[in-house]
């Protein structure tokens, strides 16, 4: 298929047979190591979605999967089977020009995302969306440099956090959308209604 699909910029794999609202009751689509080793000969793609999968065999790590130098998108939801953390996901020469990071409900993606700063991703992220990934932690504010950076959508990461109030003339310079977990100082509970007036003015 590579052979007569060799420009192909997009791959979608989701079970569009689910009707059940709760996650955990939906069925997955299994797709095999081999199927997996399939796709990762598109070295043209643009667009990867992955939503409801189950890597069939071994857990699957990253160099497998997500070697793809033309990668724009990248949205993991609810895939089974997946090891990733996002070191080793933001390798240099990894997915060196990914644009739009979405993933939720990943219970075995990993890391701080102070990892996104050490490779090309500062210079080419515009929207990071991380919805009820555990595992995931770090301060959010180490995203404030990030020059091209639209949109953060974080929901459910109990362990990302950081201090709204810490956010000052400079930080985030495009940024059109952003929201943030409570266990953020700002988008949570205040410890004093004080703080308040401050965290409005952000």
């Amino acid at each position: 298929i590579t052979r007569v699909l060799p420009n192909l910029q997009q791959i979608c794999f989701y079970n569009a047979d689910n009707t059940a609202e709760d996650n955990n009751n939906r069925q997955h689509l299994c797709i095999s190591s081999n199927e997996v080793d399939v796709i990762a000969r598109f070295r043209k793609l643009q667009s990867l979605i992955l939503s409801h999968i189950q890597l069939d065999g071994n857990n699957i790590h990253h160099p497998t999967l997500f070697g793809f130098p033309h990668l724009r998108k990248l949205r993991l939801s609810n895939v089974d089977g997946l090891e990733l953390d996002l070191e080793e996901l933001s390798s240099d020469g990894l997915l060196p020009s990914l644009e739009d990071f979405y993933c939720a409900d990943l219970d075995n993606l990993q890391g701080d995302i102070k990892s996104l700063t050490t490779c090309s991703f500062k210079d080419t992220l515009k929207h990071i969306t991380m919805k009820s990934c555990p595992k995931i932690h770090g301060d959010f504010m180490i995203l404030a440099n990030f020059p091209r950076l639209e949109t953060i959508f974080m929901r459910d990461l109990p362990l990302v956090g950081g201090d709204a109030r810490h956010i000052t003339d400079g930080d985030f310079p495009i940024l059109r959308r952003l929201s943030l977990p409570t266990s953020v100082y700002g988008f949570g509970p205040l410890d004093c209604v004080a703080d308040a007036p401050e965290v409005m003015n952000v």
